[in-house]
């Protein structure tokens, strides 16, 4: 394991310093990256695991991309001790390289703000960026709402049916609660839209949905 733990490193500076974007634009590239060191070394990381980090960091405040970062060291060590250090050092890995290039770009930035090239460069990257978060909005509406649906996995898992006896999420979200998810799910984003259109807390949208979710599918009942 800690040969995926070296081979992170390198990975996790490139992705630092080649993607441009919020975070949910680093979904699909970290879902790539620990894809490709579970292949590699077997570290245990599943599709299951992956969407629960997802969740976590979508959940919790902060700069989602960074709780990746922190999370990767963790998940490559498999349940080792030394996962916990290695969070921290993942984390460093991928924060410092763009702190120190944001740090001297700042200080060419003014000089160049006015720049054609500049604007033109923005003006390509806005759509092409916000193509990707359609495109990842669309993969979590129908991993979450069509939990047996594979989709986007990997270039030779394109689209395919997963089966109960290889998930249990789709095991869990079968029967009455398969008809629960969907209704519930765009009947959540629609409370969930109107609620942040009303300036509610974020915090207060989570807890609330998290109450409803656990109320509807009681995950206490076998």
């Amino acid at each position: 394991m800690l040969s995926a733990l070296l081979l992170s490193i390198p990975l996790l500076i490139f992705v630092s310093l080649a993607i441009f974007g919020g975070g949910q634009v680093f979904m699909p590239v970290f879902q790539w990256m620990w894809k490709l060191l579970d292949k590699l070394f077997h570290c245990g990381i599943n599709q299951e695991l992956i969407d629960n980090i997802f969740s976590i960091s979508n959940a919790t405040p902060g700069v989602i991309s960074t709780k990746f970062g922190l999370f990767t060291g963790f998940i490559v060590a498999n349940g080792e001790w030394w996962g916990y250090i290695a969070m921290f050092l993942t984390f460093l890995v991928f924060v410092i390289p763009a702190i120190v290039v944001m740090h001297f770009s700042m200080k060419k930035i003014n000089k160049i703000q006015n720049s054609i090239v500049l604007k033109r460069l923005f003006m390509i990257m806005n759509p092409v960026v916000a193509g990707i978060i359609a495109a990842l909005i669309f993969q979590l509406l129908l991993s979450t709402m069509f939990p047996y649906i594979m989709f986007n996995e990997s270039a030779k898992e394109y689209m395919g049916i997963i089966s109960k006896e290889t998930s249990s999420k789709v095991k869990f979200f079968s029967g009455w609660r398969q008809i629960a998810l969907y209704l519930w799910v765009p009947l959540g984003i629609t409370f969930s839209s109107i609620a942040s259109w009303k300036k509610t807390p974020v915090w207060a949208i989570i807890i609330i949905n998290l109450q409803i979710t656990f109320l509807i599918f009681q995950p206490w009942i076998k």
